[in-house]
């Protein structure tokens, strides 16, 4: 998956790696966890398989790296993206290691639940305000027609995650509420 985010970030634009960190930080770090070591990884590979070339440019003093995806890395991603239909699947498979914590909050005391679910509410908070502010840039951005569909996919994954977090801030609510209220005696 790293591999098909970095041919598809590259190529809507040549960019440099730190470029490349910012666009990756306000768009798919919403809703996909990548570790710096990988990319940076994943772009020695890409470079060495002849899916990504660079070029070194100096700008306010400074060499920089800029990096282009090739034919051979288009043709790379379009077979990825092909993998990534047909294992559709595979692709809704979520990991939610809280909802797993919370599975076996009945080992440890209340306050402890609702002290993690306190814990949790904040992070869901902060990340709706990052998504709600990008949200905000993505709209107000200048675009052409061609770039219109860009925006609008990006919007529509802007909203999955507003939507989701919503959702998640509320049942953390109702699970505080429910604990405070000890609600399994009256099931």
């Amino acid at each position: 998956m790293v591999r098909f985010i970095i041919l598809g970030l590259i190529d809507m634009k040549p960019m440099s790696a730190y470029e490349f960190d910012k666009l990756l930080t306000d768009s798919i770090k919403n809703f996909y966890n990548i570790k710096q070591s990988q990319v940076y990884i994943e772009f020695k590979k890409l470079k060495a398989l002849g899916f990504l070339t660079s070029e070194s440019t100096i700008l306010n003093n400074r060499v920089k790296e800029i990096y282009k995806v090739t034919d051979l890395g288009r043709k790379e991603f379009f077979k990825l993206q092909e993998e990534i239909d047909v294992e559709a699947e595979r692709y809704l498979d979520v990991k939610l290691l809280f909802l797993v914590r919370t599975f076996f909050g009945f080992y440890l005391s209340d306050e402890k639940n609702i002290l993690f679910l306190e814990k949790l509410k904040t992070i869901v908070t902060n990340k709706i305000k990052t998504l709600e502010n990008q949200a905000s840039v993505i709209k107000n951005s200048e675009s052409n027609n061609a770039k219109n569909r860009d925006k609008w996919y990006w919007q529509q994954t802007i909203k999955y995650g507003l939507n989701s977090w919503n959702y998640t801030l509320k049942w953390i609510d109702e699970l505080i509420i429910g604990i405070k209220n000890k609600e399994w005696e009256n099931n």
